[in-house]
């Protein structure tokens, strides 16, 4: 069984795959380029869950075989000037 979930805000919902990649859509139901996530289980992506307070996320496979894997957010340095 994949699941998936909302992040806190409601704006992003993060689900696993049978392609052994994460998905993610934002709230306009665009799918979310995720190329950059580095994750490949080769396998199914089974659970994911996002942290309530920080902007990360966990992904994990099924079984003892595959890694838990945790997302964090950084901010750009052009986002960063503009706060």
């Amino acid at each position: 069984m994949v699941q998936c979930t909302l992040s806190p805000d409601g704006k992003y919902l993060v689900s696993g795959s049978e392609t052994g990649k994460p998905f993610i859509w934002d709230e306009f139901e665009a799918r979310v380029d995720t190329d950059d996530l580095h994750c490949d289980f080769g396998d199914l992506v089974a659970d994911c869950d996002w942290n309530p307070r920080y902007n990360m996320f966990a992904v994990s496979g099924f079984g003892q075989a595959f890694p838990v894997l945790i997302y964090a957010y950084e901010r750009s340095s052009n986002e960063q000037m503009d706060l």
